[in-house]
């Protein structure tokens, strides 16, 4: 490439030398100029396609303690001090291998890390790890934490850390108990729905059957007491089969309180649930037509009561107007054959007006 550059410079000078013009010597630089910058452009283009092939020299070194593949890696082993890890290891081999423990299953961190432990004492290296495989087959798929399991500790593991890192192991559990909720809550919601079971669960209950809708869907309850969160609800089969048609609002009915719901509510908001209801008092709308008798009434339809066979019927009361207490005891007065004096000034003012 020098030697190139060298004869075109020698060329070019012998050129400019023979010429005597300035003109045609301005137009050999530019030509020089221009020749040069698409040599470099070339080279350029040419440097892009070059491969230079390693060598011994250029390829780095692997240490031993270098991770170059996850495939077959096993973490080292970090001991400082290998005889107290021995002492530790075989000490919490004899405290633990063999317990047979009661604790509580949980999950921790999210999809695809989740991690599966039991908790059944405060120190954070006794929790229990439990494989993925083996919570999925035990819950169904669906494992949830704040289950009661019982298990066995096998062993302890993994050999890679040292002795205080290592957890306890099981080959399986048992489920006491499953979650009292969808959603962790405090020990005083446990504490309540408890007393509430207590107190609720088998008693008979009378009441008044009514209906609510939400979201275009209709509920019915039994309202048996002054608490809003102990009516009862009834599922709408069970109301049916009990009237064997259409349910009235209204109507005075009985029922066994079997349990409560739904799940995944605060046990403050259950309400208690039946399977069974009975009707002791049916109510059905009757129109009256008292004013009007070739027609409809045009009085608001009063609710009467169907008595058995062989009973009398009932009817709702007669509302009557309001009397002014003070007209009546004066007109009862006025009527009087004898006249009586009036103590008070308003009623003598009054006994005037009513004689005129």
């Amino acid at each position: 490439m020098k030697q190139n550059q060298a004869s075109t410079v020698k060329r070019t000078l012998s050129k400019l030398m023979a010429m005597a013009k300035p003109e045609q010597v301005l137009n050999m630089l530019e030509q020089i100029e221009n020749e040069r910058k698409a040599s470099a452009l070339s080279v350029s283009k040419q440097s892009v396609e070059i491969v230079i092939e390693p060598t011994k020299e250029t390829i780095p070194t692997v240490g031993k303690n270098l991770i170059t593949s996850a495939d077959g890696w096993v973490p080292p082993r970090y001991v400082s001090n290998p005889e107290e890890d021995i002492r530790v290891l075989d000490m919490r081999t004899t405290e633990l291998v063999g317990k047979t423990i009661i604790g509580t299953f949980f999950m921790k961190d999210k999809e695809p890390y989740v991690k599966h432990w039991i908790r059944w004492n405060e120190k954070k290296s006794d929790n229990i790890f439990v494989p993925k495989e083996m919570a999925l087959k035990l819950f169904d798929n669906q494992p949830k934490s704040g289950a009661k399991v019982s298990t066995t500790i096998t062993a302890l593991g993994p050999l890679q850390v040292s002795a205080w890192q290592m957890h306890p192991q099981c080959q399986t559990f048992v489920i006491i108990r499953m979650p009292l909720y969808d959603n962790d809550y405090s020990k005083k919601a446990a504490e309540t729905l408890k007393a509430r079971r207590e107190e609720l669960l088998g008693k008979t209950v009378q009441g008044t059957l009514f209906m609510r809708t939400f979201d275009n869907e209709t509920k019915h309850y039994i309202r048996w007491n002054d608490k809003r969160s102990d009516n009862v609800l009834v599922q709408e089969d069970v109301v049916r089969a009990a009237f064997k048609g259409q349910p009235l609002s209204g109507a005075k009915v009985s029922a066994i309180i079997t349990g409560l719901g739904p799940r995944g509510v605060s046990p403050w908001r259950m309400n208690p649930m039946c399977e069974v209801m009975t009707v002791t008092k049916r109510w059905s709308p009757v129109a009256t037509n008292s004013v009007n008798k070739t027609g409809p009434s045009t009085i608001a339809q009063r609710w009467r009561r169907e008595a058995p066979v062989g009973k009398p019927t009932w009817s709702a009361p007669v509302v009557r107007s309001r009397r002014n207490p003070l007209t009546s005891k004066i007109m009862t007065r006025v009527n009087r054959p004898a006249p009586v004096k009036i103590g008070s000034a308003f009623g003598r003012r009054s006994f005037t007006c009513l004689s005129l």
